[in-house]
C-alpha cells in the first residue's frame, strides 16, 4: 500500500540493520538537511535498501566500506549505495537486471539467485523511477535510484 514515506527513515533503518548483521563492513550514510518523502509502498522500498546494500556487503571486502547517500535534485530524490568492492565489466552491468544472472557466480563464493537486482528494477520503475550503475573490475559498484518526491495529495 502506497503512502507518504520518508527516505531517510527507511535507509537508516536498512543501514542500521547492517552495521549489526554485518560488524566487518564499514557504512556511511549521508543524509540531506531537508526531508524527503515519497509516495511508496515502504515494505517494497524497504526490499530495494535490503537487496542493494546486501550485494554491497556480499562483493566488498571485510573492511570494505559501502556508502548510502540521499540527494535531492528537484522534484526528485537519488538514493546512492556505493561499494568498494570487486566491481563489474561493462558487460556484466549490460546483463545485471536480467532474470538469474550473476556476476562472476563462478569465480566467487557469493552466494545468490540472481533476482535481487531484477526486483530492485521492477520495483523502481513501479513507482515511476529509474535504476543506473557505475562499475568497474576492483573499482567497486554504485547503484542509484531516483524516485520523484512527494508534493501533497495523491490519486
Amino acid at each position: 500500500m502506497r503512502e507518504a514515506v520518508s527516505l531517510e527513515s527507511l535507509a537508516t533503518a536498512a543501514v542500521d540493520f547492517f552495521r549489526h548483521s554485518s560488524p566487518p563492513h564499514n557504512f556511511d550514510l549521508r543524509l540531506p538537511t531537508s526531508p524527503l518523502v515519497v509516495f511508496a509502498d515502504p515494505r517494497r522500498i524497504a526490499q530495494v535498501f535490503d537487496n542493494l546494500l546486501s550485494n554491497a556487503v556480499k562483493y566488498s571486502p571485510a573492511g570494505g566500506t559501502v556508502t548510502v547517500r540521499l540527494t535531492p535534485e528537484g522534484d526528485y530524490c537519488t538514493v546512492a549505495v556505493s561499494d568498494t568492492g570487486i566491481g563489474m565489466t561493462e558487460e556484466q552491468v549490460k546483463c545485471m537486471f536480467d532474470k538469474f544472472y550473476r556476476a562472476d557466480s563462478s569465480n566467487t563464493a557469493v552466494q545468490g539467485t540472481g533476482l535481487g537486482m531484477t526486483i530492485v528494477k521492477q520495483l523502481i520503475d513501479g513507482h515511476g523511477g529509474v535504476v543506473a550503475v557505475q562499475s568497474a573490475p576492483q573499482q567497486g559498484t554504485t547503484v542509484s535510484f531516483t524516485l520523484p518526491l512527494w508534493i501533497g495529495e495523491s490519486d
